[in-house]
């Protein structure tokens, strides 16, 4: 499987299913590991189990997004509008969520997050 690098997304196609009244984008199981994914709009998407190692989200939007049981080990989400966000069964450590906006996210079952950012 061919590797996104820094610079080669700039339109993202996924076969989708809209499976519920509120027209959520379902994407699990995703791949973007490393990819370039800085100030993309990934809002009301579910990436429940997405591959996002060390995949670059500085200043992405996940409003409302569904991250559960995400792979992010060395992903930057620094400056991330992560408002209404769920993210359940992660790995925090090592993720850089300098910046975030968290209000309202749904947070459970986390590992690894940084005081600051706990309610």
């Amino acid at each position: 499987m061919p590797k996104l690098t820094r610079g080669e997304v700039t339109k993202l196609t996924f076969n989708v299913k809209i499976a519920n009244a509120k027209n959520t984008l379902h994407i699990e199981c995703v791949d973007l590991r490393g990819a370039d994914l800085r100030g993309i709009d990934l809002s009301y998407l579910d990436l429940r189990k997405a591959k996002l190692h060390g995949a670059d989200l500085t200043g992405a939007n996940l409003t409302k997004a569904d991250l559960g049981f995400p792979y992010l080990k060395g992903a930057n989400l620094s400056g991330a509008n992560l408002l209404f966000i769920k993210i359940f069964n992660a790995k925090l450590s090592g993720v850089d969520l300098r910046g975030t906006n968290l209000s309202g996210a749904g947070l459970e079952k986390l590992i690894g997050l940084p005081d600051r950012l706990l309610p």
